[in-house]
């Protein structure tokens, strides 16, 4: 009977294989380790039994079946299959695992009897005309072949699923009538079932810890990314504001001054002859148009003057700092030829208004 799903509670031997998913039941996988396992050194034999499904692409096999052949190694000490063996092996199957069919067969080895690979591949392709499954366990070591017609070739690995198998259970217990086999079975499947689910539960533990390691690790970066932002684009904000600053200072102090209606002008100790003259000069007819013109010579001078840029100087700040206004700023470009206000450099004289 073909199955229609996959199973649920698996356990992985050995690494995934995708075009081929061996899916073996624990009780036959149990029996057949058992039967590799003993004391007994003589060479065993036995055939796979079970269902066979393609699963999107993947060749899918599902063995719940395994039982022993005896005899079949000649008095030459080679390995071959009579049909008497076919036979008794057909008959075994309607009486244990009715409504399965043979998959493939295993073997072990013995010190007198240890077929090399070559040899099993020659004898698999004779005997199963279809793909089908070798089970072989050799020095110690474990492997499946899958073949048929083409050489067989070894899978990277299978699976051992946990299911209620009677049949199975059965078959073992007529093996060895004189021993309670499904007990003891049944405490070996249960505590490999439990092994499993405590193996998946670690896993999963595993995979939420790191899941939560990484979304830790994320949200740190995320906030010492966003941090360096904050500082870099603070720390580039503070020149301008030491600017404005200043600026507003030097305009405070400029208005203070400009209030005060008064210019401190140091004192210095004058002649009487030059204090005559000056009294003369503004007693003299048209004196008012001397002082104006005086008066004009002397703002001229001092517009004239030299202004070398700063660091974080601007044409505004200039204007704010030396006339407490921005609206100097038209006739400050003018004077200096400047069409840009903000194409300003480091170092350059400009005139003063």
């Amino acid at each position: 009977m073909e199955r229609t799903r996959l199973p649920k509670n698996i356990r992985q031997i050995g690494d995934k294989d995708y075009l081929y998913r061996i899916y073996i039941e624990d009780y036959v996988y149990t029996f057949i380790k058992k039967l590799i396992n003993s004391k007994d050194l003589t060479a065993k034999a036995g055939i796979l039994l079970g269902t066979y499904a393609k699963v999107e692409d993947s060749h899918c096999y599902f063995i719940n079946g395994a039982m022993v052949v005896n005899g079949l190694w000649s008095e030459l000490g080679e390995l071959q299959f009579s049909d008497t063996i076919w036979e008794e092996v057909e008959e075994c199957q309607q009486k244990y695992f009715s409504g399965t069919e043979i998959c493939g067969w295993f073997l072990r080895g013995s010190e007198e009897y240890s077929p090399d690979l070559i040899l099993l591949k020659q004898m698999h392709r004779k005997l199963f005309h279809k793909e089908s499954l070798l089970y072989v366990s050799k020095g110690g070591e474990s492997g499946i072949l899958v073949g048929g017609m083409e050489p067989p070739t070894e899978v990277k690995g299978y699976y051992i699923y946990y299911e209620k198998n009677p049949q199975m259970q059965q078959y073992m217990s007529s093996q060895n009538p004189e021993k309670k086999v499904e007990k003891d079975v049944k405490d070996e499947a249960a505590h490999n079932f439990r092994q499993v689910m405590q193996e998946k539960k670690v896993h999963m533990e595993k995979q939420q810890q790191t899941f939560w390691r990484r979304a830790i690790l994320a949200a740190a970066v995320i906030l010492f990314i966003i941090g360096m932002r904050i500082w870099i684009s603070s720390a580039s904000n503070r020149p301008d504001q030491n600017n404005a600053v200043e600026a507003g200072a030097d305009a405070t102090e400029l208005e203070n001054t400009a209030e005060s209606g008064a210019v401190n002008v140091p004192s210095t100790p004058t002649s009487t002859s030059e204090t005559a003259n000056t009294t003369a000069l503004l007693q003299t007819p048209g004196g008012d148009e001397a002082v104006t013109t005086a008066a004009t010579a002397a703002v001229s001078i001092s517009s004239n003057q030299k202004y070398v840029i700063k660091p974080g100087d601007t044409l505004i700040s200039i204007c704010v700092s030396k006339y407490g206004t921005t609206q100097m700023l038209p006739k400050l470009c003018e004077l200096n030829h400047i069409s840009n206000a903000n194409e300003i450099f480091v170092g350059q004289e400009i005139d003063l208004p």
